[in-house]
């Protein structure tokens, strides 16, 4: 049943799979963040707001060629068979 559900994730259209690449990246990075802000330890924000960053800009990324890429794609083969 888990098996059935991650490889259903995997096929769907939405992308959830690419997203979860990247976040967890940054949702570690987040929480990191938030302790060093709590702490005041200003590497461990910085480190902490790093990893943020670059999981949120990877899960973008990673939606936009694995979602966005196959959409166009299917349209373009859409418009060529006119």
């Amino acid at each position: 049943m888990f098996k059935g559900a991650i490889k259903r994730l995997h096929r769907d259209e939405g992308g959830h799979a690419q997203l979860f690449a990247g976040m967890a990246v940054g949702v570690p990075g987040a929480i990191v963040l938030t302790v060093g802000a709590i702490g005041e330890w200003d590497i461990v924000t910085a480190v902490g707001g790093a990893a943020l960053a670059i999981g949120v800009l990877a899960a973008t990324a990673l939606t936009h060629q694995g979602v966005d890429y196959s959409i166009m794609s299917r349209l373009d083969r859409l418009e060529s068979d006119d």
